[in-house]
C-alpha cells in the first residue's frame, strides 16, 4: 500500500512551538485484464468445390498493465500456437512474441482449405485467445469468420468422330464416336444428348 505522513508545526506570539502529524494509506486495487479480439477471413466466398482462405487474427491489450499469451485456439483448426498443426498452412502465430504491452497488439495469420458446394452451409470458425496478467488473472476473447461458397456453371468439352471418313457413293454405314469430357469443378449427370440429323442418341435413358 502507499502511505505517507504529514507533519505540521505552528507557533504563538510567545514563540511557543506545537507539531502534529497525520498518516494516509491509499491501497492498489487489483484490475483484471482486457483486449479486444478480431479475426478476418481474406475472401467472403470460394468457388466451389472449395479453395484456401487466409485468416487473420489481431487481438489488442485493453488492459493498462502488459499480459501473456497463453492460448490461441481455432474452433475448427484447433492450437494455432502449435508450429506443427497440419490443418493449416502458413501459419505465423507460433513465431510472435507472447507478451502483449499495454495498447499493444498481438497479430498473425493463417492459410486454410475450406471445401465444401454452392448451397452447402457457410463454413464458420472461430479464434479464442486467452491472455493472462502477471497476478495470474486471465481473459479471452473470441472472435469468428464466415466465409460462403459460391456456384460454378458446368462445363463440357465435345469431341465427335466419323470412321470411315470418306464412302463411296452411293452411301455405306458409318460408326460416329462421341466423347463429352465433363471439365467442370464437380460432378456433372448427362441431361440430353443430340444430333442435329439423327436426333435424340439418349432416347431417355437414365
Amino acid at each position: 500500500d502507499h502511505a505517507d505522513t504529514v507533519t505540521v508545526t505552528v507557533a504563538d506570539d510567545e514563540g511557543n512551538t506545537a507539531a502534529g502529524s497525520g498518516d494516509a494509506g491509499v491501497a492498489f486495487a487489483d484490475q483484471a485484464p482486457s483486449l479486444t479480439m478480431t479475426k478476418t477471413p481474406s475472401v467472403g466466398f470460394v468457388p466451389e468445390p472449395g479453395g484456401t482462405v487466409t485468416f487473420a487474427v489481431e487481438a489488442e491489450n485493453t488492459s493498462v498493465e502488459p499480459v501473456t499469451l497463453t492460448s490461441l485456439v481455432d474452433s475448427v483448426y484447433g492450437d494455432l500456437l502449435d508450429a506443427e498443426n497440419a490443418a493449416v498452412s502458413a501459419n505465423t502465430c507460433p513465431a510472435q512474441p507472447t507478451l502483449i504491452p499495454a495498447g499493444g497488439t498481438f497479430s498473425c495469420s493463417f492459410d486454410a482449405y475450406l471445401a465444401g458446394d454452392a448451397g452447402d452451409p457457410d463454413h464458420f470458425d472461430s479464434v479464442t485467445i486467452t491472455v493472462a496478467d502477471d497476478e495470474g488473472n486471465t481473459t479471452t476473447g473470441s472472435d469468428g469468420a464466415t466465409v460462403a461458397f459460391g456456384d460454378v456453371a458446368p462445363h463440357v468439352d465435345v469431341a465427335k468422330g466419323a470412321s470411315p471418313a470418306t464412302v463411296p457413293e452411293p452411301g455405306a454405314m458409318v460408326t460416329f464416336s462421341v466423347t463429352a469430357a465433363n471439365t467442370s469443378a464437380e460432378p456433372v449427370t448427362l441431361a440430353s444428348l443430340m444430333d442435329d440429323v439423327y436426333g435424340d442418341l439418349h432416347n431417355g435413358r437414365p
